[in-house]
């Protein structure tokens, strides 16, 4: 099911019993993680941290978390080792 507003996002997660129960319906809606966050600050009131934290810890969605992890670590070690260079030069 594609979700097609942002009011949309925000009722369903509204409509959720708990955090963890609006994260699943946001998942299942077919909302990506910034959008799954946003619809959280906006239908349960929570911070940008609360909503990331729950985010990453939700077992709905822990693939596209660990995803976002992997790819945070690649980015670092890349980094470290000198392979991304400033393109502005």
């Amino acid at each position: 099911m594609a979700v097609e507003s942002e009011e949309d996002l925000a009722m369903i997660a509204r409509e959720g019993e708990s955090i963890e129960d609006a994260l699943g319906r946001l998942h299942a809606a077919g909302a990506s993680a910034i959008a799954a966050i946003k619809a959280l600050r906006n239908g349960k009131h929570i911070s940008l941290r609360e909503g990331k934290e729950a985010l990453n810890a939700s077992p709905a969605w822990h693939l596209e978390a660990r995803a976002a992890a992997m790819l945070h670590d690649e980015i670092l070690r890349a980094l470290d080792d000198g392979e991304m260079q400033d393109s502005s030069c």
